[in-house]
């Protein structure tokens, strides 16, 4: 099993502590990924999407297809982190990445697991785990945050 890492700092995103911002990203499993290896995701595989900041929490998420991947494509979407419980579906289950472009699917205000969580002093991950390979989809993830102040 690889991880595969799409994630960025989010630290670069300027968001400031107590406020909400959102973070958003654009995967493209048939490119490169930053450290230079393929993007190409297999059910074997979880890929990290994005980096969540210390003492954060999901308020909404959602995934927007650009290109759908051509084939039967069902990806899970969630959260990991040393200071949570890792929930590999908790902001949203099931999402078919072979949908039209422009699909748009969300997690429901808060309903979903991972958006009942509140990240520690090591903030966390949204990560992705497929029920099968993708090599073509490209879609973006957006993920609304709110931040606390930092505890150290």
């Amino acid at each position: 099993m690889a991880t595969i890492n799409f994630a960025s700092d989010e630290a670069a995103r300027g968001f400031e502590a107590n406020k909400p911002g959102w973070y958003e990203a654009s995967i493209d499993t048939s490119g490169t990924v930053p450290a230079g290896s393929t993007a190409n995701v297999t059910t074997s595989d979880t890929a990290t999407l994005m980096k969540i900041a210390p003492y954060s929490r999901i308020l909404d998420f959602y995934v927007e297809i650009t290109t759908q991947e051509g084939a039967t494509a069902t990806a899970d979407f969630g959260i990991s982190g040393d200071d949570i419980t890792n929930d590999p579906n908790g902001l949203d289950d099931a999402v078919n990445l072979n949908a039209s472009a422009g699909t748009l699917t969300r997690g429901v205000f808060g309903t979903d697991a991972g958006m009942a969580v509140n990240f520690g002093a090591s903030g966390g991950l949204i990560t992705m785990n497929v029920d099968n390979d993708l090599d073509t989809a490209v879609f973006k993830i957006g993920v609304l945050v709110a931040r606390g102040q930092d505890h150290a």
